[in-house]
């Protein structure tokens, strides 16, 4: 199985062909597309990867399970010259959702590869720097301790404080 499995307390079962990979036998394509994160948040499951499609919807590395299909989130993730971005961490913190990974912008906000979500929109994450085209940013993990957030990851520049949530 490649891609999402379901278990319902007996079987694991895919998803379908609901990602770029799903259906794509590995042996004879070198592409690599993947989810990488899940989260439940306000009662929808949210997926997030390196993907570009979901059961033939552009999300571009991020989208929402329903129980039957995928559903867009905006317009998902778009890194430099809006290619899809990519989603490595996901946490929820304070009752909102938090996604980082590499890219411009999600659902249409300008965020610098860390957005976070409210349950009605999305918004920046404190005042980390634009990244610069060739030099993005890459938020591989996200945690709170004592209403400090923490990121880790590769940073070309950085605001060298803690950022308070």
């Amino acid at each position: 199985m490649r891609g999402i499995g379901i278990w319902n307390g007996t079987n694991l079962t895919n998803l379908g062909c609901g990602f770029d990979w799903d259906c794509v036998n590995p042996n004879t394509w070198g592409g690599v597309f993947r989810p990488t994160r899940i989260s439940k948040y306000d009662s929808k499951i949210y997926i997030g990867g390196l993907f570009k499609l979901a059961n033939g919807k552009t999300v571009n590395g991020l989208t929402w399970w329903d129980g039957s299909d995928f559903q867009q989130v905006g317009t998902g993730l778009k890194g430099n010259g809006g290619t899809a971005g990519v989603c490595w961490s996901m946490s929820i913190i304070n009752d909102e959702l938090y996604v980082g990974g590499t890219f411009d912008s999600i659902a249409g906000i300008a965020v610098n590869s860390l957005g976070k979500y409210d349950g009605q929109e999305w918004s920046t994450v404190h005042a980390l720097p634009r990244f610069e085209p060739t030099n993005p940013n890459f938020v591989n993990a996200i945690a709170e301790h004592k209403e400090t957030l923490y990121v880790g990851g590769i940073f070309t520049i950085f605001l060298w404080e803690l950022l308070m949530i």
